[in-house]
């Protein structure tokens, strides 16, 4: 069997992942919730800053779209977050 035959293209599923450079945080959807990363300037990684759901997450199986993963962070960040 050869590589197109055991992987085809259409058995991935890609998982987008977000960043708002003006507050530096990143969003991205995992199992039911989003995860907000927060890039560490001294040890040079990314780390769980905080985690939140929504109603469209909330039925089994639900994958966001980028609009839909947006909207979910701008909300996110209005509560949030503190301009400086």
């Amino acid at each position: 069997m050869s590589y197109p035959d055991k992987f085809p293209r259409d058995s991935f599923k890609s998982h987008i992942n977000i960043t708002h450079d003006p507050s530096g945080f990143k969003f991205y959807q995992q199992a039911g919730r989003i995860i907000v990363l927060k890039h560490n300037d001294h040890t040079g990684f990314w780390g769980i800053y905080s985690d939140f759901t929504n109603d469209s997450l909330q039925e089994f199986g639900a994958v966001l779209s980028e609009a839909q993963l947006i909207r979910s962070a701008i909300s996110w960040l209005q509560d949030n977050w503190v301009q400086k």
